[in-house]
């Protein structure tokens, strides 16, 4: 093959998919050993890990990264973990790259020789004997774990937050099904991480997927340490959009993040609705991000007693609260 075809044929490869080509595909389309060699000597082919090229450059798309890392894995590879996560809108990236792959029945046999990481810096390969075909799908031309799958192995070492924020991204995009979720724990019992992500879905609350920021999401976290019974989250009282209420309840939790509640109009907007609220009986509470924070505690305490002198919501019993002990002796 002359230059100008191997020239032409790896611009096309490379255009379908993020700038990247391996050195695999290469061969199997008639390209000789030599002329990828020639061609990742003169840097016209970088290489990003072993037998993997970005085409011309090498500043790549997060998508473009991902494809890469796939591909160093080789044939039977999958995206996984965080970056899984990433590309089927569960969690936002973190930077780290993981592919997933099956590893030989055979303890005996070492490990290909792609999935060194002297030659692939910056990726982690994992290996399992466990991955079914209903475990992968393919994201904008990525194989990559299902969305089930990837919270599997998220629960190995996230916490249990960032599990209920990929699980209310997950059904919000439709993505990951809750049902399937439940088998999948059964099936992975006493795996690393699955009582964690158990509770996360026992205590999973639909309402959520109506919250419009990270302050509501982390004030109906909150509601549950407080004994408070989880509220309607965005519903609508008086012609207005309330961020938390009771059924039957005339108390009103507004949660005022910064970032709606910073200009002039958008105050005067907060009070002209404070007062036509609490004209119509009812009372008003606004928090912002620190009496969810630091404050947490006494804040709950306090909307705790007006629901209970109020009488209408069923209160329930507070866990004990942890008391800082100290080694050291009074003075």
């Amino acid at each position: 093959m002359i230059h100008l075809e191997v020239t032409n044929l790896i611009s096309l490869l490379a255009g379908r998919n993020d700038g990247i080509v391996n050195r695999r595909q290469l061969l199997a389309a008639g390209v000789s050993p030599n002329q990828v060699d020639s061609r990742v000597k003169n840097r016209s082919l970088k290489m990003l890990y072993a037998g993997v090229y970005a085409v011309g450059h090498d500043c790549l798309s997060l998508q473009g990264r991902q494809r890469a890392a796939v591909m160093a894995g080789g044939p039977n590879a999958v995206l996984s973990h965080r970056a899984a996560a990433s590309l089927l809108g569960l969690l936002p990236p973190d930077g780290k790259l993981e592919v997933i792959r099956k590893s030989s029945p055979d303890p005996h046999r070492p490990p290909p020789e792609h999935a060194s990481r002297a030659i692939n810096p910056g990726l982690t390969i994992h290996r399992t004997r466990s991955l079914s075909p209903t475990e992968v799908t393919t994201r904008r031309g990525i194989r990559v774990t299902s969305a089930v799958r990837t919270m599997i192995n998220l629960a190995e070492r996230e916490s249990s937050k960032t599990l209920d924020t990929a699980v209310r991204r997950g059904v919000a995009n439709r993505s990951l099904d809750l049902a399937g979720l439940n088998r999948a724990i059964n099936l992975a019992r006493g795996r690393k991480g699955i009582a964690k992500l158990r509770k996360v879905v026992e205590n999973w609350n639909p309402g959520k997927l109506r919250s419009k920021s990270g302050l509501e999401n982390r004030t109906a976290d909150r509601f549950p340490e407080w004994g408070i019974p989880m509220p309607l989250i965005n519903d609508f009282r008086c012609g207005y959009e309330i961020d938390f209420q009771w059924p039957g309840s005339n108390i009103l939790v507004e949660a005022d993040g910064g970032a709606y509640h910073a200009s002039r109009a958008d105050r005067h907007r907060d009070y002209q609705r404070t007062l036509d609220l609490q004209a119509a009986g009812n009372t008003v509470v606004r928090i912002d991000e620190a009496m969810v924070g630091p404050e947490a505690f006494e804040v709950g305490m306090k909307i705790r007693k007006l629901l209970e002198d109020e009488g209408v919501v069923e209160l329930q019993p507070l866990s004990p609260q942890p008391v800082a002990v100290s080694d050291r002796a009074p003075p």
